[in-house]
């Protein structure tokens, strides 16, 4: 439910709430034993949080990808 809170709040580009949101959730996981389901949902909230900082930063004017000279 929280990674369907965090996504609600991207999609209203209400990008600092759905960090809250998926910071809360990484701290709950890192209290918790360490299983798999809990590292399915750890990458999850990890992905979910980087497309927030793109979306956010793409909402910049100047704001363009970098070339990556090592990804050659």
């Amino acid at each position: 439910m929280r990674t369907d809170l965090a996504e609600l709040y991207k999609k209203l580009k209400a990008y600092e709430e759905a960090r809250r949101v998926l910071t809360e959730a990484l701290k709950i996981l890192k209290e918790q034993r360490d299983d798999l389901q809990n590292k399915i949902y750890n990458v999850q909230y990890l992905m979910l949080y980087a497309k927030c900082n793109l979306e956010e930063d793409m909402q910049f004017n100047n704001w363009r990808f970098k070339e990556n000279i090592d990804a050659r």
